[in-house]
């Protein structure tokens, strides 16, 4: 019998036991904490591994973050709070009774493989800390799953004079609640979508909160007492002010850095052939499978995308590999193919860091992934709704988390407002 291990029972993590079970095939799932969840099991603590803050509702509605074969309950509202998305996937752990085979408290210090070979041959020395005990295991898999997810390790600007600057420095990742910012002058470097959000959430109690970010002005109206600004240019040695690109400048007492995340795989030995720079995980075929010892999968690498839906069909098609379902093409066509990929978006003008970035592209993607693993494609509604909610929200930041979408007896969507 194929031994897998399955690294994090987050969303990714419990997916892939899901899909695996499917296959008839027994994971074992290693969990650091003591609880599934992953990043949507909330701690106060800044320095927890958690990385969302209380307020946060998801900026996606509950019909692309449905995982298969398990639904929300009808009266769930369509955007949801963490603790409603830690319900939900705490039923569907119940549903398919996926409990059985997590290892809580179960830290992944090492992954070696084992007589290195050939791409088929290989299999996985796992090395485990069990953290109550302090006990050191090994094991050994035919197959492993990375599912650790990629919000752990903070993308830290480097900004000439930060060294000067006597007020807060923190990552979005660190933020929890606005009530220690009242009255307040905040910066917040980063438009994405936690960039926004925190704004808008610290926005609520301090004095004047500025927004600073590289592209175009945003097209929806914020709080008033919300300024865009362009990039920092640089801290000032006067400890409390910052220049902005153009030679405006302002004084603010907390800076926060929504500048994203990077990969991060401490546990991963550097013979397991995987190399992460500058947030691209190489050499990938089709964003999973590791190209130098294909019994190695990464899930959840992609980034800009339907997460929920991606990261079912990722397990789905990881799973069916697992399962001998199909079999993959010959290293050097592998290889060539992720060339093609990284070149065309180099060709589109896209920086080195976009290496796994799906935007325009990510339905084709997906189609390939459930075609290959013989499971359901993403319906065509919830491919609209995506699309439409993409360009929605940028238009309407501070209402659209109030509304309502249902589907009309024409299969299309109506929008109505919650308030």
């Amino acid at each position: 019998m194929r031994r897998v291990a399955v690294i994090g029972a987050g969303v990714s993590g419990l997916c892939a036991a899901k899909h695996l079970l499917n296959q008839s095939l027994t994971p074992v799932v290693y969990e650091m904490t003591k609880s599934i969840g992953g990043i949507w099991e909330y701690d106060p603590a800044p320095s927890s591994h958690c990385s969302i803050y209380e307020s946060l509702v998801t900026n996606q509605p509950k019909q692309i973050m449905e995982l298969s074969d398990h639904k929300f309950p009808k009266d769930t509202p369509t955007f949801l709070s963490h603790k409603l998305v830690l319900e939900y996937l705490k039923s569907y752990c119940d549903k398919f009774n996926l409990t059985n085979y997590i290892k809580f408290g179960h830290k992944v210090e090492l992954v070696t493989p084992i007589a290195p070979g050939d791409g088929n041959s290989v299999r996985w020395k796992v090395e485990l800390l069990e953290l109550e005990s302090q006990r050191r295991i090994p094991k050994e898999f035919d197959y492993v799953l990375i599912c650790n997810g990629h919000n752990t390790e903070p993308n830290l600007p480097l900004i000439p004079g930060e060294e000067f600057f006597c007020g807060e420095i923190l990552h979005s990742g660190s933020y929890r609640r606005p009530q220690e910012f009242g009255g307040k002058d905040v910066l917040l470097l980063g438009s994405g979508p936690s960039g926004v959000d925190i704004a808008l959430d610290v926005a609520k109690v301090a004095r004047h909160v500025y927004l600073s970010h590289k592209i175009s002005p945003l097209t929806s109206k914020l709080r008033p007492n919300i300024y865009e600004m362009p990039n920092i240019e640089r801290f000032n040695d006067d400890g409390e002010s910052i220049t902005f690109i153009g030679g405006e400048t302002k004084k603010v007492s907390v800076v926060i850095y929504c500048t994203g995340y990077l990969f991060n795989f401490p546990f991963l030995d550097e013979n397991c052939g995987i190399l992460y720079k500058n947030n691209h995980v190489t050499p990938l075929y089709k964003h999973i499978v590791n190209i130098n010892y294909n019994s190695m999968l990464f899930i959840g690498i992609p980034v800009k995308i339907p997460v929920f839906k991606i990261l079912d069909l990722q397990v789905a098609y990881a799973a069916a590999l697992v399962a001998k379902k199909f079999i993959l093409p010959p290293k050097q066509s592998m290889l060539l193919d992720e060339e093609n990929d990284f070149n065309k978006r180099i060709q589109l003008g896209w920086p080195g860091r976009h290496a796994h970035v799906m935007s325009g592209r990510v339905f084709k993607y997906a189609d390939y992934l459930s075609h290959t693993a013989g499971v359901d494609c993403i319906p065509e509604n919830i491919k609209n709704l995506y699309d439409f909610i993409l360009d929605h929200r940028k238009k309407n930041l501070c209402s659209f988390k109030s509304e309502v979408y249902r589907l009309n007896e024409n299969n299309e969507w109506q929008v109505k407002n919650n308030d």
